[in-house]
């Protein structure tokens, strides 16, 4: 395992194959992928009450969603965007 400082991401949720994260980050994005193999992520929601670690982690998808909200604002609809990471975790080696 690599002495590499771990991922910290704040997620809106996750389960046993992705996370979500509110909006887009590109710079994360670009680090899941680029690393083909992340050692450590840290998944943490908002207020830190709830959290996850995730070892030797493969991000196999990525897509961003748009939800325009129901309920009028005074400035008009709004669009929400989430962008989910769908993984696997490696075993040790």
């Amino acid at each position: 395992m690599s002495d590499e400082e771990p991922v910290e991401i704040e997620a809106l949720e996750w389960d046993a194959d992705s996370f979500t994260i509110e909006g887009m980050n590109p710079q994360l994005q670009q680090r899941l992928i680029r690393n083909s193999v992340t050692p450590l992520i840290l998944l943490r929601n908002h207020d830190g009450s709830s959290s996850r670690r995730l070892r030797n982690v493969r991000i196999t998808n990525m897509r961003t969603f748009q939800q325009t909200s129901r309920v009028e604002t005074a400035t008009g609809r709004v669009t929400l965007q989430n962008t989910v990471f769908w993984y696997e975790e490696l075993p040790d080696r």
